[in-house]
């Protein structure tokens, strides 16, 4: 009867974590999504001194520091 009620505790947190909208796998992903700007996002940069990390904002923010931009390689590249 312990077993089955392990079994069960441990399958309702894997259902909810990885279900659930606010917690969990939506939360990993949502503060992994935050420190991996896109083109045109604009970011902030934390800790510039030491370990900068920049981490993406609304554009209309006072906190918006820079727009990010496409990178181009080599002389006369276009986009």
């Amino acid at each position: 009867m312990v077993v089955i009620a392990v079994i069960g505790g441990v399958g309702c947190y894997v259902w909810d974590y990885n279900t659930s909208p606010t917690g969990g796998k939506a939360e990993a992903e949502a503060s992994q999504s935050a420190h991996n700007p896109n083109i045109g996002d604009c970011v902030k940069i934390e800790d510039p001194e030491g370990d900068p990390l920049p981490t993406v904002v609304d554009c209309d923010s006072a906190e918006a520091e820079y727009k990010t931009g496409d990178r181009l390689s080599g002389v006369g590249s276009k986009v």
